[in-house]
Order: C-alpha cells, then structure tokens, then sequence
C-alpha cells in the first residue's frame, strides 16, 4: 500500500500545483482504445475541490458542484491524460452564488498552463 507521503510526493510530481493544493483525486481510470474515440489508451484523472470556502469565508455554505471541467495535461507513458476537475459551488447567508478563482487552463484552451507552456515553447 502506498503511504500518504509518497502519494503526495507522486501527486506533486504529476499534477500542477494549485491541483495539488486544492482538489482531491478521487478516482483514476485507464481507458483503452476500444472504449475511446482515440486510438491510444488514455489516463483520466478525476479531481474535486477540497472544502474549502472562498477566502475563508465562515458564512459560506457549501452548494453542490459546477459541471465537471476537462482539461489536457502532459502525456504519461504514451497516454494522454485528461483531468476532469469538479469545482465546488458556494452560497452566503443571503443567498448569493460564491466560488474559489484558480488559473487552472491557459487562455483560450483546454490545456493546463504547463502544458499549454511547453507546447509553445516546443512550437518555437
């Protein structure tokens, strides 16, 4: 069994920071060429938000999930690895919608900022 320090060792190594720091991984799947529309076998991460209020805040109440989010991140061993990131919703005492900011995607894609990174540093 894997201790809890070389999993998060391996966590960090794997996942971008701000992942690491704040979401959970809640399950892995393998999915083989058959099951995609790929023709590679893919790694899918799923993750989700820690609870955690918005700025600590003690009036917020937690409400739900938004939509699952999927983002591409560095291949590992030949797979792609799609990240499926469930961010939390939050309410205050007056009912108003509330949720934590992350720069999870660079902009304009569905890339992590890492991989998008090195993706244009390789296109130069």
């Amino acid at each position: 069994m894997l201790n809890e320090r070389a999993y998060n060792t391996l966590l960090s190594s794997l996942l971008p920071s701000d992942l690491v720091k704040h979401f959970d991984l809640v399950d892995v799947r393998i999915c083989e060429s058959n099951e995609s529309p790929c023709p590679c076998e893919c790694v899918n991460l799923y993750l989700e938000e820690k609870p955690c209020p918005p700025d600590g805040r003690k009036d917020a109440l937690a409400n739900g999930f938004y939509e699952e989010s999927l983002v591409e991140d560095f291949p590992l061993r030949d797979r792609t690895v799609t990240l499926h990131i469930k961010r939390r919703r939050w309410k205050d005492a007056v009912g108003k919608s509330l949720s934590n900011k992350y720069q999870i995607t660079a902009n304009g894609t569905r890339f992590s900022v890492e991989f998008a990174d090195f993706l244009k540093e390789y296109i130069r």
